[in-house]
């Protein structure tokens, strides 16, 4: 059987964050049963996908295919299979006889993250596509392009704030979409604070779905930690300017020394890295905050993440070409100038 033309989809590379179409739809076989599925409305995929596991629970027949898929950078997967099936909505009197190749896993979960949206305002009375659109789980489906545009409703958008998504209706209900900064304002005036000093005091922005999900993290700082005794004591130059690093962390008050005491504690594994080119700090060392702890939870991974808000470094060469004259400054310990709350500095231990 020759090759059917190549088929792209752009559907399994997503980053978090960042909600993508979703909506609940009812698939109907051949035999007139019925059987919710979670689609994604993808319109940069040419061909819709099942996958493997839904196929299986629907009685349709199977046509033999040999379709090729390239995907993101170029990754090629082969499909064997293709069925056809009825996609009705939930909430509208819309329906739809499609076709699909069938695939293991037809994306990632999304979102990648469970996202927190209490402080999001959707109005009343919205009826969402997909309810659970903010909890990060598996895909049934991909409804790709060739149906795409059937799916929208008289073109209405509700915009949910800024750096927030906004919600589409569609056939199958206002789907959610869009980028979901995390960052907003209500969250700053709750978790910031300026001292009489004019210096900032933040908590650490906890995304609370994952939060609960942090593990034992002592036992990997203790051999960590060993570990890197064992390579100072072989290096006595080494560590006599990791000694000096620590020292002046306390002195300069960016740490404090504690008691053990029977509350919560993450620690951080902490290790040396050596720049020789360096005119000021030839060692730094890295507190290592993406180290897993006993349920391959790290810290950071139950940390909310906001935009990027520097400036990139082409950005910044091209606008010093536009004056004759350019003032460079550097703030001395930039990161160490914002203060973590007392509650949360727990949560960022070292041995």
């Amino acid at each position: 059987m020759p090759a059917a033309d190549t088929v792209v989809r752009h559907g399994s590379t997503r980053q978090a964050k960042a909600l993508l179409a979703t909506a609940v739809v009812v698939v109907e076989d051949n035999s007139g049963h019925r059987y919710a599925a979670r689609a994604l409305l993808d319109s940069g995929s040419e061909s819709n996908f099942m996958t493997e596991t839904l196929s299986q629970r629907m009685k349709v027949r199977r046509r033999k295919v040999d379709v090729k898929i390239h995907g993101i950078g170029q990754a090629v997967t082969k499909v064997r299979q293709q069925i056809e099936a009825t996609v009705r909505s939930r909430l509208t009197e819309f329906s739809q006889r499609m076709s699909f190749l069938v695939l293991p896993k037809v994306t990632v979960n999304l979102p990648t993250l469970s996202i927190n949206i209490e402080e999001w305002n959707v109005p009343d009375g919205i009826e969402l596509a997909d309810p659970s659109f903010k909890v990060s789980m598996g895909v049934d489906m991909v409804l790709g392009i060739e149906s795409f545009f059937n799916f929208s409703k008289r073109g209405r958008q509700i915009s949910l704030g800024d750096r927030l998504p906004a919600l589409d209706e569609s056939v199958f209900g206002w789907v959610v979409c869009g980028g979901a900064s995390v960052c907003s304002h209500g969250r700053f005036v709750r978790t910031v604070r300026r001292g009489e000093d004019g210096r900032y005091t933040v908590s650490l922005p906890k995304d609370e779905d994952i939060w609960g999900r942090i593990g034992e993290s002592r036992g990997i700082a203790v051999r960590r930690l060993q570990s890197m005794e064992r390579r100072l004591a072989k290096d006595a130059e080494l560590c006599g300017q990791y000694r000096f690093f620590m020292e002046e962390y306390l002195q300069l008050g960016h740490m404090t020394k504690v008691e053990i005491a029977q509350i919560q504690r993450c620690y951080l594994p902490h290790h040396p890295v050596v720049k020789q080119t360096s005119t000021t700090t030839k060692v730094r060392v890295v507190f290592n905050a993406s180290s897993e702890t006993s349920t391959r939870v790290t810290l950071n991974d139950a940390l909310l993440v906001g935009p990027i808000v520097l400036y990139d470094l082409r950005s910044i060469i091209m606008r010093s070409q536009t004056k004759q004259v350019m003032l460079v400054a550097d703030v001395e310990k930039l990161f160490r100038q914002v203060l973590v709350c007392w509650e949360d500095r727990p949560l960022q231990s070292i041995l």
